[in-house]
């Protein structure tokens, strides 16, 4: 792979001291990031130069959980809470077969390219490898894991256990060589497991060395539900069974006493926040300022485009700023600089990735996305960092990088033909899903 230098960039480094270089360059080698800094990079005959003069340059994005399998049914139920809207989806989610799960994961996979995210955690239902697929044909870097689930609340739904093991293990073996691709194992939530799954679960993500992955405390509700089952909050009755670990991910953890997030920080257990998706379905707002004093790592994440409609965390930068601040009535409880953080080395430090991803610095992968975003009085390092988070969004996405390899240049994904793709899955599966 030859040597790419980028130059003329606004470059945000998003790493720790969220460094900005107004005009910068960044070094590409051998799917890494070789220099970054001021300027122009030092005269390279071997290497190709791209001009990147205008733009802003990012770390990739990560999306630290979403369900790609549901996206289809889009727009299915809009006006109802969690558990209602579970109920008005499930006569058609229980009719979706695995094409309809490929053909969702190739959609989504689309749409978070072209949304600059380079790495995502899909939380599926069954064989992960049918998302592995998906997000391999594309360019994106996954985690990508089944949601191990009991007969409540719905005994009508396919079981998924204990076949998830063999399929997770299938999907290791053809995808596990690839440095994009990375397995978890999971359960859906406290209230869809019986104590005795959550038990084999986490015994068979232990057998195979992989990460944790569980929905908890998402609502009012499920809070309710697991205190009157087994008298404790569903923080303290997972972490009863052994789940909260340093390698486990909590979706959603909006439900949480001063206990809990003592408890999620002591073990080490990281938090995928869903700002849009807990607004939409009335979930509620997670404490995500008490969460990050403590030590937690907090990362964002979309959930599904069943729950919230989009992947674009650029919305849920802004989502989780805004919510926060409001409830709050404190405009510093939740900065620009943090939740830019949140959507890019907090989310893959939240996902185990952080040695490796969500900042442009020397030695990490080459996950770079370049932004056209134009302030009418020029992109200071400030201006540069308020647009990203406050103004840019999808459409601001010009090119996009995974492993040093363009999957999306000027705006056109580069691994697959898309619109192709789009027409045989609309063909296959019937009507106008795509």
């Amino acid at each position: 792979m030859p040597r790419l230098h980028l130059v003329g960039a606004a470059v945000l480094t998003g790493d720790a001291a969220g460094t900005v270089f107004e005009t910068g360059h960044v070094v590409i080698a051998d799917g890494r990031i070789a220099a970054v800094g001021p300027g122009a990079p030092p005269p390279d005959t071997g290497a190709a130069t791209v001009d990147a003069s205008g733009l802003v340059a990012i770390p990739g994005l990560v999306n630290c959980h979403g369900h790609a399998w549901l996206t289809l049914p889009r727009g299915l139920s809009d006006d109802a809470a969690l558990f209602e809207w579970a109920e008005l989806n499930a006569p058609t989610l229980r009719l979706l077969t695995p094409d309809h799960f490929s053909g969702g994961s190739e959609i989504a996979c689309f749409a978070m390219a072209h949304a600059g995210i380079t790495t995502t955690v899909e939380a599926c239902r069954y064989d992960p490898g049918i998302f592995a697929a998906a997000a391999m044909s594309v360019g994106i870097r996954c985690l990508v894991g089944g949601l191990a689930r009991g007969p409540s609340p719905d005994p009508s739904l396919r079981p998924n256990w204990p076949s998830l093991v063999a399929e997770t293990e299938a999907a290791q073996g053809r995808f596990g060589a690839d440095p994009r691709c990375r397995f978890f194992i999971g359960a859906h939530s406290p209230y869809s497991c019986p104590p005795d799954l959550l038990d084999d679960v986490r015994r068979e993500a232990d057998r195979l060395a992989l990460p944790l992955g569980i929905h908890l405390a998402e609502t009012a509700r499920e809070d309710a539900l697991i205190r009157e089952r087994h008298g404790m909050s569903p923080a303290r009755y997972v972490d009863a069974h052994g789940w909260l670990t340093p390698r486990t991910l909590a979706a959603h953890a909006v439900h949480l006493n001063a206990d809990d997030v003592a408890l999620l920080a002591a073990r080490g257990t990281a938090v995928a926040h869903c700002p849009v998706s807990n607004a939409k379905l009335a979930s509620g707002i997670a404490p995500v300022p008490t969460l990050r004093a403590a030590g937690v790592a907090v990362g964002l994440g979309t959930d599904s485009v069943l729950s919230n409609n989009r992947l674009d965390l650029f919305a849920e930068m802004r989502a989780a700023a805004l919510l926060q601040r409001a409830s709050t009535q404190r405009a510093d409880v939740l900065t620009t600089a943090d939740v830019f953080r949140m959507a890019t080395l907090d989310a893959a430090r939240a996902i185990g990735w952080g040695g490796e991803l969500g900042s442009l610095e020397p030695g990490k992968r080459a996950d770079v996305v370049l932004l056209d975003v134009e302030h009418p009085l020029g992109l200071t390092a400030q201006r540069a960092l308020s647009d990203v988070v406050w103004s840019a969004g999808p459409e601001s996405v010009r090119d996009v990088m995974v492993e040093g390899r363009w999957i999306v240049r000027d705006r056109v994904l580069t691994q697959v033909d898309e619109h192709a793709r789009r027409e045989e899955i609309r063909r296959r599966l019937g009507g106008r899903a795509a």
